[in-house]
């Protein structure tokens, strides 16, 4: 690996804010105003392989991220796309490992993903509160997960090829706008930015009340 999309921290003024193990990053293309994603610092694969040591730090850091999008925006839904196989073939061969790293996406929406059988070659294997309560059914494969509004998390072993933000496509067919999926065509910085100003009076809000 050369380089990594998400070690060297992406444009900066886009971090929210950051803590010792993650960092949250405001996404390009929010298919919906608020959209965030958090990010592990370290260059791990996926959030399921994460050390034992971060899991703790991951599960408080995803309810803090949880909770200040509902403070302004509402109930939020969390995907990922884990061990992307596209990104090892592809990006290997740009010397790019841009999404091979370990980050969720968060979006205030309400749409239900937990269906994923349905929608392609997917094997569900977990069911339940904690991402880290699954026993390890995956072995090397890539994954789809899902978590809804009521923190229930639905994982989905993935059994043939599935492209790069698949999830982020399900995410924009709910609202009713499946172009949105493509985060090149829509980058939407006024969103982004709008975004970022609501969360830091929050952030702000917050530290005051203490």
């Amino acid at each position: 690996m050369k380089t990594c999309f998400f070690c060297t921290r992406p444009d900066k003024e886009r971090v929210l804010y950051e803590s010792e193990h993650f960092y949250v990053l405001l996404g390009l293309g929010p298919i919906v105003e608020g959209y965030a994603l958090l990010v592990a610092k370290g260059h791990f694969r996926s959030m399921f392989d994460l050390p034992p040591a971060l899991r703790e730090s991951y599960e408080a850091e995803k309810s803090r991220l949880k909770e200040l999008i509902n403070s302004v925006y509402g109930p939020s839904i969390v995907t990922e796309h884990g061990r992307v196989q596209a990104c090892v073939v592809e990006d290997e061969e740009a010397h790019d490992l841009l999404c091979y790293h370990a980050h969720q996406l968060f979006f205030p929406v309400q749409a239900d993903l937990s269906n994923l059988s349905q929608e392609g070659p997917f094997e569900k294997v977990f069911q339940g509160h904690s991402l880290f309560a699954m026993p390890d059914l995956l072995d090397e494969d890539e994954y789809l997960l899902f978590e809804d509004t009521s923190n229930q998390v639905f994982v989905h072993k993935v059994l043939g090829k599935c492209p790069r933000q698949y999830m982020r496509y399900l995410v924009a067919r709910a609202v009713g706008r499946p172009e949105l999926a493509s985060w090149a065509s829509y980058p939407d910085f006024d969103k982004i930015f709008a975004a970022k100003k609501k969360y830091e009076r929050a952030l702000c809000s917050t530290a005051t009340a203490r």
